[in-house]
């Protein structure tokens, strides 16, 4: 089977399974001209992917090579396992890859956030105070609507309709953080566009658009450079997660904010006490 065909089935597959279209994006991404289209899938040896592998990783992060040889496995497995379209052994099977390292999660303290939402345009603002107060991933903010928006329920609630993994999740929004974005929408570019947060042009908001609007905001600031270069969407969400715990707020609820799978993720992390909910948590950060 062509290494081509093989992938549009790969792809059929997630489809057929439901993975949110971000997943699919980024196993797509590593797939896409990894090998000749024309390739026999079942001619790539363990030492072709290996050797892949390892040319990549000369010019990329531990973590983005690591991506790619789980992209390569799943792929092949798949392929063998699930579909049952080819009959060998996956060639990604038992391949060395760098080991990840755990970072340290950087964290703003409550006094920056509030000099980032000094420092704010409007929009800026907005969006801003949305992220810290909630813990909102970039690419779930990014795609609620602006009707999401105008329909929320009387505890300010919007269920997410774009989260990792596609698990269901709401948000709640603090009265503070209504009135941010109810001023933003009085001077929101008049567009068709049906997201809630979009650009000057009128379209819909990246994730290089939320960072770079948070890395402009620290210059102002006068943030250093060292941590303007560390600054991004995720330094929010880690810092909600950091100040809900610091405020005595219980782990399995932090976890269930964050849409965490498991709060075993959020512990790798974090550790605290309980004593909340994850409605009063995301209402009182701002």
């Amino acid at each position: 089977m062509e290494y081509s065909k093989a992938i549009e089935l790969f792809k059929n597959y997630m489809e057929y399974k439901k993975l949110s279209v971000n997943t699919m994006k980024t196993y797509l991404s590593f797939l896409n001209n990894r090998f000749k289209s024309e390739d026999d899938i079942t001619a790539i040896t363990h030492s072709d992917v290996a050797l892949e592998i390892m040319e990549y990783s000369k010019t990329h992060s531990t973590q983005s090579t690591n991506l790619l040889y789980l992209s390569l496995k799943k792929f092949y497995d798949v392929l063998i396992n699930n579909l049952g379209v080819v009959e060998m052994i996956n060639p990604a099977e038992n391949i060395s890859t760098p080991k990840v390292t755990n970072k340290h999660h950087i964290a703003l303290t409550e006094q920056e956030v509030q000099e980032l939402i000094d420092c704010s345009s409007i929009r800026e603002k907005a969006i801003i105070m949305t992220m810290f107060s909630t813990g909102i991933r970039a690419i779930e903010l990014q795609n609620i609507t602006l009707t999401q928006y105008q329909n929320r329920n009387a505890d300010n609630e919007i269920v997410l309709k774009v989260t990792k993994g596609s698990c269901a999740r709401s948000i709640f929004l603090s009265q503070a953080v209504c009135q941010a974005i109810d001023l933003y929408l009085n001077f929101r570019t008049e567009c068709d566009c049906e997201f809630l947060f979009v650009t000057n042009q009128g379209t819909q908001l990246s994730t290089q658009n939320m960072n770079k609007i948070l890395k402009t905001v620290a210059v102002k600031c006068k943030f250093t450079r060292d941590k303007i270069e560390a600054l991004s969407n995720h330094v929010l969400r880690h810092t909600f997660c950091s100040v809900a715990i610091n405020n005595g707020n219980p782990l399995q609820f932090v976890s269930q904010a964050m849409g965490h799978a498991s709060v075993k993720t959020t512990e790798k992390i974090y550790w605290h006490k309980e004593n909340s909910n994850v409605k009063t948590i995301m209402q009182n950060m701002v």
